[in-house]
């Protein structure tokens, strides 16, 4: 039997008793979905709400089994795989949701959104949700990136016109959005503050300027800004010897940290870095190195560096990221941190040289990155808003536009 052939029968799934559940949680990057959306789960099983969420086989299930989340496993994955594997794996999902009976679907970024929601409505869920983020980080600088861009946007409007509620992450994604005229007339929106993070687990953590230690966390599908961050700590590396400047990566598609191993530099150019003052960190885990560091840089944009931003506010940590970053996101220029421009060496050289200048103001940096932290990106505040969103819809006080009924 062929691959595409295999792809019809990949609902080979496990029920688990699963079945006429209040809520099915669904995502094309299951990591990403625990991740994000476990503890928006794990509230609503405690409000007594009957909870599925459709994965693979995957080792970080079973604390969500444990705490009262159904799983519905699968063989094979219904949202990856090129256009004609997953139009083949398509109707099978229709007749897995329709055996589900969920009275709600949720799903969680663009591709499962688009698949999920044409899935719900053909198995007669009445009520979808979408969480999204990223689209507007499309570039639109070449042809190709506009076409993909323009995709995009036709996407969110068919999402859009399918769903009863698009959640987005950020200001930036909802303007975006809402260039779709079909998703301007069709959709009701609802705007978080990010996916937020779990401030209990992130203390405060005092500031040591003794030595002050820059930290860059640099994206691992980046190889600009990492020679940008390298590049400007050699040449100050030169006027500021005391100073440390630390170099880690960011892993984008796990819930892991990468290795600088990851990048396709020669082993010699890190040496080279490494002989000019710039530290190279191996570590899985870059939490321990920032509740260590002084500074924490994002000389680029990644999916994941406004996750480890807000950890890094939550530790008490002055940021230096790029525009990505900056209003209305969780960075304020001149209040937590400093924005430069992106994968640029000689404006981040500029914004490390203002802090070392002035370095207390890096202690009152941190001190309102932990405020902030606190008044916008807690994870409760974050899913207690997505909760009253549902909530508003099912009374009625969202409604949807007359075009849609």
């Amino acid at each position: 039997m062929d691959n595409d052939n295999q792809a019809i029968l990949p609902l080979n799934a496990s029920m688990d008793e699963a079945c006429n559940v209040d809520i099915l949680f669904l995502a094309d990057e299951i990591n990403l979905l625990i991740r994000d959306c476990s503890p928006l789960m794990l509230s609503l099983v405690e409000q007594g709400k009957s909870v599925a969420m459709l994965s693979p086989p995957n080792e970080l299930l079973s604390t969500l089994k444990d705490k009262g989340v159904r799983i519905v496993t699968y063989d094979s994955d219904p949202f990856m795989g090129n256009a004609r594997q997953r139009l083949l794996r398509f109707f099978p999902l229709v007749a897995l949701i329709h055996r589900l009976k969920p009275a709600s679907v949720f799903a969680y970024s663009l591709r499962t959104s688009l698949v999920a929601s044409l899935a719900a409505r053909f198995s007669r869920v009445s009520d979808v949700y979408c969480l999204v983020n990223g689209v507007a980080r499309t570039g639109n600088k070449t042809v190709a990136s506009r076409r993909t861009s323009r995709l995009k946007i036709a996407s969110y409007g068919v999402i859009g016109g399918l769903s009863q509620l698009v959640i987005c992450q950020n200001a930036d994604d909802l303007q975006e959005l809402r260039k779709s005229r079909i998703f301007r007339r069709m959709t009701e929106t609802h705007l978080t503050h990010g996916v937020g993070v779990d401030l209990k687990h992130f203390s405060m953590m005092p500031v040591s300027l003794e030595p002050t230690t820059f930290l860059c966390l640099a994206s691992s599908t980046s190889l600009e800004e990492v020679r940008a961050f390298a590049t400007a700590a050699m040449a100050l590396k030169c006027q500021f010897p005391q100073v440390r400047f630390q170099l880690a990566a960011i892993a984008d598609r796990s819930l892991e940290g990468g290795s600088l191993e990851d990048f396709s530099f020669e082993k010699e150019q890190r040496a080279l870095w490494g002989k000019k003052g710039v530290e190279i960190l191996d570590a899985c885990d870059p939490l321990p190195w920032i509740k260590q560091a002084s500074v924490v840089i994002f000389p680029g944009s990644s999916r994941k560096a406004g996750r480890i931003a807000l950890e890094a506010m939550g530790c008490g940590r002055a940021l230096i990221a790029c525009d990505d970053l900056a209003e209305p996101g969780p960075l304020v220029n001149g209040i937590n941190g400093l924005v430069v421009r992106a994968r640029d060496a000689e404006d981040l050289a500029h914004a490390v040289r203002e802090l070392l200048r002035y370095p207390q103001r890096i202690c009152s940096m941190g001190r309102m990155s932990r405020y902030i932290a606190e008044a916008k990106y807690d994870l409760a505040q974050v899913n207690n808003a997505m909760l009253a969103a549902m909530l508003d819809l099912k009374r009625g006080e969202l409604t949807r536009p007359s075009a849609y009924s």
